[in-house]
């Protein structure tokens, strides 16, 4: 009965909660907004943790045949291994022990960190969490969110034969049908974008832009700017298929204009100057029909603290297109609601344009964090946050012949072009010398 620890971290604003069975050697964790994480989460946290600072030798993970789908699938995607065994810790820490893993452990929260113990220990589980917590400095919401857990239903089948039933080749093929259709997610392996000489008109009318080609890789967030009507949203657009374009995008080596407008919708999480947000609630208008809580997005939008002082919470009804709302905070609900529909590309256009430098940084960190396996594309006027994107795209604003595009890192970028430098350097209030 967890009920009560939920209760006390969330009313006495504790960073995490821990609830251990009688001899402690089970533990479960509740983080800041009340939300329990369980073994599944746990050990996904910590060997996510131990793979990204190469302390994860056998790169796998033990699981038993109980673990949620949920946690197979951020495992795939963040490149770890892991193995099935029967229920008991007895039987994951055999496999442990002859195949050399580290990690492994139960849904329930018996977990067992093999360098430290040959059994589960609830303290040390407990240790390592907040070990991972305090060296990533994220919070155990933004962690566990990492993973979603899917719908688990379990029934006890009788059978004469357990193993030949198993072996059965219409069985193994209809099992082997579930996990392929669940397994067709939006966001399968680490997104890798390629753009070759890519320009866009409308309707075959004088070029917008022209001739743009980058590579982008999972993690990487890529600055877009330029000049008044250069058309940097109508580059962020063209993600869209809308209207035709030249040139190609290929996604992980498919053409985005020959894929199905389902596929591509689920492919690109796009946010407009102008999101239309739902007279629905808070809640709603991020998840938009889907489990989960919402807390963690809005604490990555930095719009949490506001939230929890309204008197519905999250609870609370926005009105038609965010009325109720002031506009920064509609923009940052938008974006909350476009950061949880978890996509492998990201087009986000002018997302702080209503916020305080501060704001602003602070959610790119979030961002930077949150996105580790999406690739970002981040269009603005605003600078502030250029010095940390992995490269810079700067549209000319030829509205003869078509903005043309400079491509670099920031550092580089500010001595190949005197614009960008100078609409930089007017940004962060550095002295602006002109050439004669």
């Amino acid at each position: 009965h967890i009920e009560g620890l939920q209760e006390y971290v969330r009313n006495n604003g504790m960073h995490v909660g821990f609830a251990f069975d009688g001899d402690a050697d089970r533990c479960l964790a509740v983080d800041e907004y009340g939300n329990v994480v369980n073994g599944d989460k746990i050990m996904y946290i910590c060997a996510k943790y131990l793979k990204d600072r190469g302390q994860l030798p056998s790169n796998t993970v033990v699981t038993t045949v109980m673990s949620n789908f949920g946690l197979y699938k951020a495992l795939d995607k963040a490149g770890i291994a892991y193995e099935k065994t029967a229920v008991g810790d007895r039987y994951v820490y055999e496999n442990m022990k002859a195949n050399g893993h580290l990690i492994g452990g139960e849904q329930s929260g018996h977990i067992i960190f093999r360098k430290f113990a040959h059994t589960g220990d609830g303290m040390i589980t407990a240790i390592m969490l907040m070990g991972v917590m305090i060296d990533t400095n994220l919070p155990l919401s933004v962690l566990a969110s990492q993973v979603t857990m899917y719908p688990q239903v379990l029934k006890n089948v009788v059978v004469d034969d357990k193993d030949g039933t198993l072996a059965d080749p219409a069985v193994q093929a209809a099992v082997a049908g579930c996990t392929a259709n669940s397994a067709a997610a939006p966001a399968a392996g680490s997104p890798c974008l390629r753009v070759r000489g890519l320009s866009f008109s409308y309707d075959g009318s004088s070029r917008i832009f022209k001739g743009i080609s980058f590579d982008a890789q999972a993690g990487e967030i890529i600055g877009v700017t330029g000049p008044v009507a250069c058309g940097k949203s109508t580059f962020g657009k063209v993600f869209l298929c809308e209207h035709p374009y030249e040139g190609s995008i290929q996604i992980n080596g498919q053409e985005l204009s020959s894929l199905p407008r389902a596929v591509r919708s689920t492919l690109f999480g796009y946010l407009g100057h102008d999101p239309e947000l739902l007279n629905d609630t808070i809640e709603n208008n991020v998840l938009m029909g889907r489990s989960g809580s919402v807390w963690p997005w809005l604490r990555a939008v930095c719009l949490d603290q506001e939230v929890l002082a309204m008197q519905q919470k999250e609870k609370t009804v926005v009105g038609s297109t965010g009325v109720r709302l002031s506009g920064g905070q509609a923009q940052r609900l938008a974006l909350a609601r476009t950061l949880a529909g978890r996509r492998p590309v990201y087009i986000l256009d002018d997302p702080f344009s209503a916020l305080d430098k501060e704001t602003e940084q602070e959610i790119f960190r979030n961002i930077q964090s949150l996105c580790r396996d999406s690739i970002v594309i981040l269009i603005s006027h605003r600078l502030y946050c250029f010095d940390r994107t992995t490269k810079v795209i700067w549209l000319s604003g030829d509205a003869a012949q078509g903005s043309s595009a400079l491509i670099g890192a920031n550092a580089a970028l500010r001595k190949n072009c005197g614009e960008y430098d100078r609409l930089w350097r007017l940004q962060e209030g550095e002295p602006v010398h002109e050439q004669q």
